[in-house]
């Protein structure tokens, strides 16, 4: 047997290799993959302002022309860097009832203000003065860690090239 003969009756791999090799390349390329990362957002918060009760007391008066009074107040410092409003819900509580009323206060920053705050009731009934503060808010800007999912082709999850 001569070498063209040889040559024409051995068996051509690259004939298989190069399509099989063409096809796991393209298939590799176009596969879409999940992969998941972390970032970094900047979103905007509202947040209440800051403040302090520096004090709150209740004492019950008498006038013939008002009658009977529950009055209370509530000193509220700013402790925030900006000015704002409070609103404080006053609930005065005797043994068989409650009486509400509220006051708005505009406090600016490092400023402490009295809301105050009164209620009829009966001669003789004592009261306990309880109270709920709302500050105004303000926007913040929060840098978070977030963790999102994103689809890249499969050879660039295989190589971390996303």
């Amino acid at each position: 047997m001569s070498k063209d003969e040889k040559k024409t009756k051995s068996f051509n791999w690259w004939l298989i290799i190069i399509p099989i090799s063409l096809v796991l390349v393209f298939i590799i390329g176009s596969t879409p993959s999940t992969v998941t990362f972390q970032t970094e957002e900047q979103v905007q918060v509202e947040k209440p302002l800051s403040y302090q009760v520096v004090d709150s007391k209740s004492s019950t008066s008498f006038s013939i022309s008002k009658g009977t009074v529950a009055k209370g107040y509530v000193d509220i410092s700013n402790t925030d860097t900006q000015p704002g409003t409070f609103v404080v819900n006053c609930v005065f509580k005797t043994l068989t009832r409650s009486f509400n009323d509220n006051d708005r206060i505009y406090v600016l920053p490092g400023e402490t203000k009295r809301a105050n705050c009164e209620a009829d009731i009966s001669l003789g009934e004592d009261t306990v003065l309880d109270y709920d503060i709302t500050p105004s808010t303000k926007t913040v800007t929060e840098t978070r860690t977030v963790t999102k999912e994103k689809q890249v082709p499969l050879y660039q999850k295989i190589l971390g090239t996303y």
